[in-house]
């Protein structure tokens, strides 16, 4: 479905563009900073957690499914529909940084419906991808900024699960 927004918003990807170090440097940077982020809003506010329902299903059948919809899936199907369909898609004739704060804040809201620190995180984390996508004009960097936001955390719940 992104897929057909992005066509029918006439926002051509280019996924054969090359990859340059500056870019995966700002993508990397970014996928750490929004893990940094989750790692804040975990110790903040989750100190009294229930056990973690990804560590728990880590532990069955659904664990290859789980990582490959948190770490490929998700991410380039979410970085389609929000930048590529809606930053540079909707949004294209508004200033970028408009385009991507209102694309966050969709972002945000299509993760979490009330207004607290997750949402906050992922707000910030809608401005990392979108911030990605306008400097370097590859949705590939957008995709790995959100596939490494997603990785890092997973790891941790596979050590924890699995250990």
């Amino acid at each position: 479905m992104e897929w057909y927004v992005c066509k029918w918003l006439n926002n051509k990807l280019d996924f054969s563009k090359k990859l340059s170090r500056k870019n995966l440097i700002l993508s990397l940077g970014a996928g750490v900073f929004c893990f940094i982020l989750q790692l804040l809003t975990m110790f903040s506010v989750f100190v009294n957690a229930k056990p973690d329902v990804f560590t728990e299903t880590l532990k069955t059948g659904l664990a290859v499914p789980l990582i490959l919809s948190l770490t490929l899936i998700g991410p380039t199907l979410e970085e389609l529909l929000f930048q590529a369909g809606i930053q540079k898609g909707i949004f294209k004739r508004l200033n970028p940084w408009i385009a991507i704060i209102l694309t966050a804040i969709i972002f945000a809201g299509a993760h979490n419906v009330t207004l607290n620190w997750s949402f906050l995180n992922r707000f910030l984390s809608g401005v990392a991808f979108g911030y990605v996508y306008q400097k370097t004009d590859d949705i590939k960097m957008a995709i790995l900024s959100h596939s490494i936001s997603n990785l890092l955390p997973l790891i941790i719940c596979c050590m924890q699960a699995w250990s």
